[in-house]
């Protein structure tokens, strides 16, 4: 089996392994979010748990995926600026 184009996704109790197909851009654009979601709790001082249900509940993962070709190439620090717009548009507080 070749696992170039191939990401392993673990269960929440870690005991069910699934290995799904996924282009290069969607590999990329799993890294960056998960990268993001950390960083947005960062600044925020969230877990990144509450950072990823805040995003979630807010538009912020619609935005960042319609919006990813652009939003990707920008430092971090404008990015959660204008996700943290976005998601304040949608009823966020933060």
């Amino acid at each position: 089996m070749e696992f170039q184009n191939k990401v392993c996704i673990f269960a929440a109790n870690k005991t069910n392994l699934r290995v799904i197909d996924m282009s290069a851009k969607q590999y990329k654009k799993l890294n960056y979010l998960m990268i993001f979601v950390k960083m947005f709790a960062d600044r925020f001082c969230l877990t990144e748990r509450q950072a990823f249900n805040y995003l979630d509940a807010h538009k912020g993962f619609t935005f960042i995926d319609k919006h990813y070709d652009a939003i990707h190439t920008m430092d971090f620090a404008y990015a959660i600026q204008d996700v943290q717009e976005v998601c304040q548009a949608y009823g966020g507080r933060l």
